[in-house]
């Protein structure tokens, strides 16, 4: 499935108009407290007023009644009823021949079947409200900030389950969060938003080697290396992977879901790594990367430098007066330096 939409809302003295066109898997959507990506998601089900287009697989959605576009919003809240178990919590609202156990397997709620919300974690109420949206066979998931007020260790567990049962979903989806390294670890395309406007739109890479990179750092975006072959060396106390065609050295510990599968996504801040110009003598980072730089954008104050390392690339964030002093332009070749511990598990 693929959803287009272009929006235009007004709410007292604020604006929100956001064009997005073919999402056809999980798009982050970030920006600062008050950009509108709330709103954008409510216009998107029908549940505020809007002005504009919204379609899936071509078929317009904007003219039907908010509950025939079959749009799945997990709120902020999990607005799960109270006086319900989880499963009849579970079965209220679930579309015809809608397949329950899937559902109970894939977010682990076997055990909380008869329990009632008030005995739950916030993230076991987190996984229920997930299940209950994807038991009514939404055509577009909206998911707003789906692992808020949890703890960095709880958010950490909880996210692997609810990447597996969005990606298994296999529907459009707008994943909201104001954790960029949330976002990362689940899309591929981030879209930010700010004063009501979308002002960057791509993959994470082309947004922070972009002149108007800006919001995609105030954002707090990354590099994303997808690892694969990754493998934990006790005996050394390291841990090993290949990003594309290049070896890594990876951080410890793997999360148990990336030692599972032998592949998962690292971030890597642009402000972590360092160029040379010169082949690096014996040097106590682990990663030394070569690479040609293929483009450099310059703005207030910021040099993006987007190095090809292999077949992928990677954007390191310089000063305008080291890309004169090293000659960075394009076709220089360059090496990389990254410390083990500047990369981060997403």
């Amino acid at each position: 499935m693929s959803l287009s939409f272009d929006l235009a809302v007004r709410r007292g003295a604020h604006a929100l108009h956001a064009a997005i066109a073919d999402i056809d898997g999980v798009v982050g959507l970030v920006g600062p407290s008050g950009a509108g990506k709330t709103t954008l998601l409510l216009a998107l089900a029908g549940l505020v007023p809007a002005h504009g287009t919204v379609t899936v697989d071509g078929e317009a959605l904007h003219g039907l009644p908010t509950h025939a576009r079959r749009v799945g919003v997990l709120f902020q809240d999990a607005r799960v009823f109270p006086h319900l178990t989880v499963a009849a919590n579970l079965a209220y609202g679930a579309a015809p021949g809608a397949d329950t156990a899937r559902w109970v397997e894939a977010l682990d709620l076997g055990d909380l079947l008869a329990r009632r919300p008030r005995t739950l974690s916030g993230g076991e109420l987190r996984r229920v409200a997930l299940a209950r949206t994807l038991l009514a066979a939404p055509r577009v998931l909206a998911l707003d900030e789906p692992l808020v007020g949890l703890d960095p260790a709880r958010r950490a567990a909880l996210l692997p389950r609810l990447r597996a049962a969005v990606q298994a979903a296999g529907v459009p989806t707008l994943w909201v969060s104001h954790h960029a390294e949330e976002v990362l670890a689940v899309a591929d395309r981030v879209v930010v938003l700010d004063g009501g406007r979308v002002v960057a739109d791509g993959p994470p890479a082309a947004l922070l080697g972009d002149a108007g990179g800006l919001a995609a750092r105030a954002a707090g975006l990354h590099n994303v290396l997808a690892v694969c072959d990754v493998m934990v060396h006790a005996g050394r106390g390291t841990a090993s992977g290949r990003w594309g065609d290049v070896a890594l050295a990876l951080p410890l510990p793997v999360p148990d879901d990336v030692a599972r599968r032998g592949a998962g996504r690292v971030l890597l801040a642009p402000q972590e790594v360092i160029l040379a110009v010169d082949p690096p003598g014996r040097t106590s980072a682990r990663n030394v990367l070569a690479g040609t730089v293929r483009a450099v954008a310059v703005q207030d104050g910021v040099a993006a430098v987007t190095l090809a390392v292999g077949a992928a690339t990677l954007v390191v964030d310089v000063t305008p007066g080291s890309v004169t002093t090293l000659g960075l332009e394009p076709g220089a070749a360059a090496w990389a330096l990254v410390k083990t511990r500047a990369l981060r598990w997403a």
